[in-house]
């Protein structure tokens, strides 16, 4: 169930939220070692829109109706049961905002329109030892794969 205190939906440039949006982006991203810029941000999530590969969204609310979280979803191809498949690829709580809600606001948002969408699943990935995202996406429904392989090649 939403938190009632977070309200959650999509974003686009032109929102006026989506500024709101991009400067959380940029936050999960330094929280990961990388460069915070959130023009760079900006112009990357707008190519990703723009490709019709991802969704953003958006968590407002609290006492002060701020932009609490923000989540990244990757729309892909499921050629196996021919059909999509969501990918969470980005949520983030701003640290202020944290253990109100928001995360699992933001998951049930995800999880709704994902299936109003027809996708046959959703699917994520977080670090080892993260067991509070882990906890979260577990209490969701979701299950750990154990019988797949990662493999990365950077390029």
């Amino acid at each position: 169930m939403t938190d009632a205190a977070f309200a959650v939906s999509t974003v686009r440039p032109g929102d006026p939220r989506w500024d709101a949006h991009v400067g959380l982006f940029a936050d999960y991203r330094a929280h990961y070692g990388q460069d915070r810029d959130p023009q760079q941000c900006d112009g990357w999530l707008r190519q990703q829109l723009d490709a019709g590969r991802y969704r953003c969204y958006l968590a407002n609310g609290g006492p002060d109706g701020s932009a609490g979280g923000m989540a990244n979803v990757a729309i892909s191809p499921a050629s196996i049961v021919l059909s999509l498949f969501w990918q969470l690829r980005d949520l983030y709580v701003a640290p202020d905002h944290r253990r109100q809600g928001v995360a699992r606001a933001l998951l049930d948002v995800v999880l709704a329109d994902a299936s109003a969408a027809g996708a046959h699943r959703v699917s994520m990935q977080t670090e080892v030892g993260n067991d509070q995202a882990v906890a979260l996406y577990r209490s969701a429904g979701f299950e750990v794969v154990s019988e797949l392989t990662m493999l990365n090649r950077t390029l």
